[in-house]
């Protein structure tokens, strides 16, 4: 989902979310970026990052 669907639907603006919010959850892996190698990229959107699959033991 992009930024500024997420700040429309919360109803924050989209800087005070991306600072405050987007980037930390980037940097502990809570969200990823859909185009990783490019942060700026015209399309740049959040996303659920992959996780490991392997089962509790």
């Amino acid at each position: 989902m992009r930024g500024e669907e997420l700040a429309t639907l919360l109803h924050k603006d989209l800087k005070y979310l991306r600072n405050k919010h987007l980037t930390e959850m980037v940097q502990t892996g809570e969200l990823a970026f859909l185009f990783p190698e490019s942060p700026n990229h015209a399309l740049q959107a959040y996303k659920l990052p992959m996780r490991d699959s392997q089962p509790d033991q």
